[in-house]
């Protein structure tokens, strides 16, 4: 990515992230000044939940905010989840949150033979894809 798109990738973050801070300050009664943000960029060939392990594993925040985007159970075995991630592997306490203007999920059937089975698989990884 070359160094402008870089930066305004970066500004725009950063916006996001203020924002997003504010938010979390109303709803707490914390500060907004006491909370500390963060903007990470993970190593060439690291993913993302491990960057941000890495990053709690060095700074020992008191707790890690992160959001949902609401994946149904099979979207998440086939593509995982940072949120289930963190939950599991952070050494601080990790609070999810979903997306308050997310439409709910219909719950879906679940086919019954091994050849639906297989197909309805295929679909789900395209739709994650």
């Amino acid at each position: 990515m070359n160094q402008r798109m870089h930066a305004a990738a970066k500004a725009k973050a950063m916006e996001l992230l203020n924002e997003y801070a504010k938010k979390v300050a109303e709803l707490t009664g914390l500060q907004p000044g006491s909370l500390k943000l963060a903007l990470l960029q993970g190593k060439p060939r690291a993913t993302v939940k491990h960057a941000i392990l890495e990053f709690i594993n060095t700074n020992n925040p008191t707790i890690m905010i992160c959001g949902s985007r609401g994946m149904g159970a099979v979207k998440r075995m086939l593509v995982g989840s940072v949120a289930d991630f963190l939950m599991h592997n952070a050494k601080c306490t990790v609070m999810v949150v979903k997306d308050e203007t997310a439409a709910p999920r219909t719950p879906k059937k679940f086919p019954t033979s091994a050849a639906a089975t297989q197909q309805w698989i295929i679909n789900e990884a395209a739709d994650s894809a």
